[in-house]
């Protein structure tokens, strides 16, 4: 499990990459990362990340439409 200067440092590099652009296709290769089953992770394909924040060792994308945070 990360501790919290690797998630603060995930984040900046996931900021850099994501914010912004839109989730064309989400792959969840292994279930144990997904921390969220509201929303369905399929209904955010399509939405632009607009957030990204720290919930304890998780990292939670926020998308535009109000849809909710999904949490990793």
């Amino acid at each position: 499990m990360p501790e919290l200067p690797d998630i603060t440092v995930y984040l900046e590099a996931l900021e850099a990459r994501v914010l912004g652009r839109v989730l064309e296709r989400i792959r969840i290769v292994n279930l144990f990362v997904l921390r969220t089953a509201v929303p369905p992770v399929s209904s955010l394909e399509g939405r632009r990340i607009i957030a990204l924040r720290r919930l304890g060792k998780r990292i939670a994308f926020g998308c535009e439409g109000g849809s909710g945070w999904c949490c990793i």
